[in-house]
């Protein structure tokens, strides 16, 4: 079954922020969520580790209502982290690996969310080995593949699926995706 491609939107914010806080498009995570029910199972515990202004939770919400979500951010004022049934945590997600490990006494389920693009393989690969269990959906960059600090992970850890963004989410990135890990 091809997994549906998800329309982009215009970006709410600029490049050039010390967080990378480059906020999803509300109906972007709306999309992506509902893609996700066609092809996993429903989530009982979702983890927003850079919940930003929100939009994952949103979606998150409105696609799996009984779903229990926990919110952290490196910003401590972050909107998002208003959302949520829990704050899990505040300041960068490398910094709380305790916390988010153990999170509902088995960690997440699933991570959700954009997570920033510097950080995001060091943390893939921290969710892996702490949590070999919970699932993974990221937007990222599709050059992910082309990318050095990918290459070992991507062989490691292939994606379940990939659902290709249709138009730009950003202009500072040409492309990108929904990446799944289902571990």
């Amino acid at each position: 079954m091809q997994p549906p491609l998800l329309e982009g939107l215009a970006p709410e914010h600029r490049k050039g922020d010390e967080l990378e806080r480059d906020y999803t498009p509300a109906s972007l995570a709306l999309a992506a969520c509902h893609a996700m029910t066609l092809t996993s199972p429903k989530p009982k515990r979702i983890l927003e580790a850079h919940v930003g202004g929100g939009a994952w939770v949103e979606a998150a919400r409105a696609t799996w209502p009984k779903a229990r979500i926990g919110v952290a951010d490196a910003d401590p004022h972050a909107r998002g982290l208003e959302l949520g049934d829990e704050v899990v945590y505040r300041g960068r997600c490398e910094d709380h690996l305790e916390e988010w490990s153990e999170w509902g006494k088995h960690g997440p389920e699933w991570f959700l969310g954009n997570p920033p693009f510097s950080h995001a393989a060091d943390q893939l690969a921290d969710i892996a080995h702490l949590c070999p269990l919970s699932n993974v959906a990221w937007l990222l960059p599709w050059d992910i593949y082309a990318t050095a600090s990918w290459r070992r992970l991507l062989v490691e850890l292939r994606p379940r699926f990939v659902r290709p963004i249709t138009s730009r989410v950003w202009p500072f990135v040409r492309g990108v995706c929904v990446f799944e890990w289902w571990n």
